[in-house]
């Protein structure tokens, strides 16, 4: 198996404008520029499509100064973008798709792929397959993902560079409306699901002062470190989940809440454990 690093600023050397990001296409098909550019708004050279097994260059803005250089590859399985916005398709077999910095759009192939989406807002699909959307202790960005197949044998959320520690009461939701203030002793390093009526409501968005307070559903914030991954969503539908990252630290007034997260197409209905790698 074979790797390819790929930093995208660096390949715009290549002609009069430096290019801002690039395409990794590992898989058997062409990909029509007009689809990239539906995906990040950026411009391939001469806006043409990109072959099979190829990398080229991106553009911001539809130049005839606009680098055509074409890199072809074989045998590739794991790519990694650069520091720009990355349009990267896997093959068939199993990959490890990273996006690093920049703004990406990573899909993957049939088979069980692990995909990272690094720093920036990113776009994730799995294809089929039981894949792993990995993220990072810190600098997430906001990734949504949008193909996320729930129950055992479907997708996983690798989060234990954030959390070790398993899920919270079963994996049962808490509803928001609750005024039990759970101690954040007994959520330190778990993730724990809440249930809305409305993801697409502000009371959706977990803040210190809905979430984090007496009679809330969490305790205040206290002077003990501590980190939590907290999952919103619906009892049923398809509007999707939302995913936090909180980190409270030992003095007081320091809790930060960053949404590194939204899955599209599902509830917390069908969720299991499997699909959390948090332990």
């Amino acid at each position: 198996m074979a790797d390819t690093t790929l930093d995208a600023t660096a390949l715009g050397v290549a002609g009069s404008d430096t290019s801002t990001g690039a395409v990794i296409n590992l898989s058997s098909a062409e990909i029509a520029a007009t689809t990239v550019y539906a995906a990040i708004s950026k411009y391939t050279g001469s806006n043409a499509n990109i072959a099979s097994n190829t990398q080229v260059h991106l553009y911001d803005a539809n130049k005839t100064t606009n680098s055509t250089e074409i890199t072809s590859m074989s045998a590739i399985e794991n790519a990694t973008g650069g520091d720009g916005a990355d349009y990267i398709a896997g093959s068939g077999g199993a990959n490890t798709l990273s996006g690093a910095a920049g703004n990406d759009y990573i899909t993957a192939g049939d088979a069980n792929d692990v995909i990272i989406g690094g720093a920036g807002n990113d776009t994730l699909l799995g294809g089929n397959g039981s894949d792993t959307f990995t993220f990072e202790a810190t600098s997430n960005g906001l990734d949504t993902i949008k193909d996320f197949t729930v129950n055992t044998g479907g997708d996983v959320l690798d989060l234990d560079a954030i959390i070790t520690g398993g899920v919270y009461n079963s994996l049962t939701a808490l509803a928001f409306t609750s005024t039990g203030a759970v101690a954040l002793s007994n959520l330190n390093n778990k993730l724990v699901t809440v249930s809305v009526s409305d993801i697409t409501a502000a009371a959706a968005d977990v803040d210190e002062t809905d979430f984090f307070a007496a009679s809330k559903i969490f305790a205040a914030e206290g002077t003990v470190a501590t980190e939590i991954v907290v999952v919103v969503g619906e009892a049923t539908g398809t509007d999707g989940l939302k995913i936090w990252q909180v980190v409270d630290g030992t003095t007081a007034n320091d809790m930060t809440i960053t949404q590194i997260g939204y899955i599209e197409g599902v509830s917390l209905t069908n969720l299991v454990a499997a699909n959390f790698d948090v332990a």
